[in-house]
């Protein structure tokens, strides 16, 4: 019964790490876009370096604090 937990008990960690590996590369990749738009634009990109802020905001809030279980319907401990 051990091994079994402990299969699945790795198996979410490593869905975990994956989650957060690919959140990683995305929030360095907006940031490299958001990097090129100030030096080749300056203050005309703004507004879509504030869109890009709130986005990777979201993705922080989401997968690093899991702020979306809050709203889930799983028992809570």
């Amino acid at each position: 019964m051990s091994d079994h937990h402990s299969s699945e008990s790795s198996a979410s960690k490593s869905g975990i790490f994956i989650r957060g590996n690919t959140a990683a590369i995305a929030l360095a990749v907006i940031t490299v876009v958001e990097f090129i738009m100030a030096a080749a634009f300056g203050i005309e990109s703004a507004v879509w370096m504030l869109l890009l802020a709130i986005i990777k905001a979201g993705i922080i809030m989401n997968i690093f604090m899991g702020i979306s279980r809050l709203w889930s319907e799983e028992d809570h401990h």
